[in-house]
């Protein structure tokens, strides 16, 4: 089984079949997108975070706590339009400027790959 989908099951509230049916659109999507040693770590994240974040949405503090690795996974996953857009995410972006964040922080990440690669 994929273990990003046993950890987003793990956070089910219930058996609701509609959530369920979108994490597993969602694991299948990210399998397209990430590596199989990325799909580790974000189900070990998710694990010990309880939740799945949107990472598009986070702050540039929130970004900056996460792992080098963590932090790879959330810029792949930002730099994927289908995967940036789960499913079951109720919050809207539209008017939100998320996309000029995103490509801040997109870029900021690039810089700091670049300076510590030299």
């Amino acid at each position: 089984m994929n273990p990003l989908y046993d950890a987003m099951l793990g956070l089910a509230p219930n058996q609701d079949a509609e959530l369920i049916e979108g994490y597993q659109r969602y694991a299948t999507l990210l399998t397209t997108v990430l590596t199989p040693q990325q799909i580790e770590t974000y189900a070990e994240y998710i694990q010990r975070s309880g939740t799945i974040r949107v990472f598009e949405e986070l702050t540039p503090e929130e970004f900056a706590e996460l792992t080098a690795q963590e932090n790879v996974i959330a810029t792949t996953i930002i730099a994927d339009e289908d995967a940036a857009k789960p499913a079951w995410a109720a919050r809207s972006r539209a008017g939100s400027g998320g996309g000029r964040r995103n490509q801040a922080l997109i870029a900021n990440r690039q810089r700091t790959h670049l300076s510590l690669s030299c």
